[in-house]
């Protein structure tokens, strides 16, 4: 019997140790809500910490509400994030404030007289008055204790530097504004709160509305920018993704939120053409409408809820593969890709081939058969010299 028991025991202690040697990482989720001409993400931690990060414009709360539902959020929300104080950004926070227990908010913190930011901060208020009469009620301590959890909540200006507390396995770091900008083109856009989320070898920027006074302080202050999906500031206006911002963030996945048919023209040309130049991968809510990334810190997986020109593949995993960076490895030399037998995922790997021009590749082949020579590919829709002089070392015909 007592040989017994220990067995018992070495089995239960090895059950309880097979979860953490398994190698299966949790899940980071990242919600790029489609609501128009506005922005919002959703964030929920492989721990389970859950983040808004902007509430869109007015009559956005009810699109978020739904999907925050789909989510399993019901109840708390533990980070609302006001990245500025923009119509655009805070619309719909205020209903979402009054319909969700919040554990701490944060926003820039600066002066800006508009009807709904100042009722944003009037419902503040009136929480943390809620809150210090709860405190103050002579009612049964314990009581008191689980109606201060449930109503309290922390609000905060954050500055550069610090580290926000979204869980065990993520790093959650604010890089921007270090203080606030007066006198730029726009200081409640330069103003944005912009904070890097990482989880194992993923990375994500979210950039607010910054424009280039901010974008050129991030470099000054140097930062580690360099970012696997960075949120396209300010709806991809030409005042912002400054092409030496980009440079340092490298991204491989650009997200933009924006409105089908906006009245402004966003997103611009040139800064499409930016990002297509350094490799980036482009998604918009317009043409893809929600975008839903998600990742277990080696792997990202990228589901547009629907099919657009820019990204005519609906699911990329990207795993991100640095053997000189991690192995040090200075003999390896992977394989050159056959772009008579490649496909579309495949293609898109090669530097400057977006999902787009990975197609016309396709197409092309389709219609006049193999490449006879690398230098053929000049004749595919999309592709000039620039681009092929950077893969012709990477490819072959054979």
């Amino acid at each position: 019997m007592y040989r017994m028991k220990i067995y018992i025991t070495i089995l239960i202690f090895f059950l309880f140790l097979l979860p953490l040697y398994s190698g299966k990482r949790g899940e980071l989720r990242v919600v790029f809500l489609n609501i128009g001409q506005g922005s919002s993400q959703i964030i929920v931690t492989p721990s389970g910490h859950t983040v808004l990060i902007d509430g869109g414009t007015e009559g956005s709360e009810s699109i978020i509400k739904k999907y925050l539902r789909k989510l399993g959020i019901t109840k708390r929300i533990d980070t609302v994030i006001l990245s500025n104080p923009q119509e655009a950004n805070v619309g719909g926070l205020v209903e979402i404030l009054n319909s969700y227990d919040i554990g701490v908010i944060y926003d820039p913190g600066m002066p800006f007289s508009t009807y709904i930011y100042e009722t944003f901060l009037e419902t503040i208020m009136r929480k943390q008055d809620e809150l210090a009469e709860v405190k103050g009620a002579e009612i049964e301590k314990r009581l008191a204790d689980i109606l201060a959890e449930k109503h309290h909540f922390e609000y905060f200006n954050p500055r550069a530097g610090e580290v926000l507390n979204w869980g065990p396995d993520v790093e959650a770091v604010v890089l921007s504004p270090r203080k606030l900008y007066h006198n730029t083109r726009s200081d409640p856009n330069n103003n944005s709160i912009v904070i890097k989320l990482t989880y194992g070898k993923i990375s994500f920027l979210f950039t607010g509305d910054i424009e280039e006074s901010a974008e050129m302080d991030l470099i000054a202050q140097g930062p580690k920018l360099k970012s696997t999906v960075i949120k396209v500031p300010n709806f991809g206006a030409a005042y912002s993704s400054n092409p030496f911002f980009l440079k340092k963030v490298k991204p491989k996945f650009a997200i933009i939120s924006v409105e089908k048919n906006n009245p402004y023209g966003y997103p611009s040309a040139n800064v499409l053409q930016r990002y297509k130049s350094i490799g980036a991968k482009i998604y918009r809510t317009d043409l893809n409408g929600t975008i839903i990334i998600t990742t277990d810190g080696c792997s990202i997986q990228i589901t547009p809820e629907k099919e657009s020109p820019e990204s005519a593949i609906l699911t990329q995993i990207y795993k991100k593969v640095q053997e000189k960076e991690e192995t040090g490895n200075k003999y390896a030399q992977p394989p050159k890709l056959n772009i008579n037998t490649a496909t579309a995922d495949q293609l898109v790997t090669l530097p400057g081939i977006g999902a787009f021009k990975a197609q016309m590749i396709i197409k092309y082949r389709n219609k006049h058969g193999n490449f006879n020579s690398i230098d053929e590919l000049i004749k595919v829709p999309g592709i000039n010299k620039a681009i092929l002089d950077k893969i012709k070392d990477k490819i072959t015909v054979k």
